[in-house]
């Protein structure tokens, strides 16, 4: 019994290893550049960056500085015109998708902030999905090594 218990303990920490590196996200500050992003490792020189590419898309960005981070993407229109395209590194609670626009007239085509490597592509709400199948992959196996 003990032993399932501890093979267990073992694959939970082998599959919670990638969470204890640094976050990979897909990088970019304009329209232009978002056609083809560069990929980053989070750092906060990163989420600076990012934060101070949202100070002209929101009008309420917090300034934090944490050892934390998360993939960010925001796609704002102004009509049927992309105005803006924003993805980068974030720390959680700098802005969230429900934050006001400092621009009255833009609406949002895509925000999302995640938690995986490379999950802020353009349209990349779905993360929860991907989340979901993990944990019942998981399930799975632990069903399997306590049964």
């Amino acid at each position: 019994m003990y032993r399932k218990v501890i093979t267990f303990v073992v694959l939970v920490a082998f599959v919670s290893l990638p969470i204890a590196n640094s976050l990979k996200c897909n990088t970019c500050k304009s329209i232009e550049e978002c056609k083809k992003p560069s990929s980053v490792q989070c750092d906060q020189a990163q989420a600076n960056n990012t934060r101070d590419a949202l100070l002209h898309v929101y009008s309420n960005v917090d300034i934090l500085n944490t050892n934390q981070f998360s993939c960010y993407v925001g796609v704002y229109n102004s009509g049927n015109t992309t105005v803006s395209d924003v993805r980068g590194c974030i720390n959680p609670g700098t802005v969230n998708c429900s934050t006001p626009l400092f621009n009255g007239n833009w609406t949002r085509h895509t925000c999302n902030i995640c938690n995986s490597d490379l999950c802020n592509k353009k349209n990349s709400v779905g993360t929860i999905s991907s989340s979901l199948f993990s944990m019942i992959g998981l399930l799975v196996v632990a069903r399997a090594f306590l049964n």
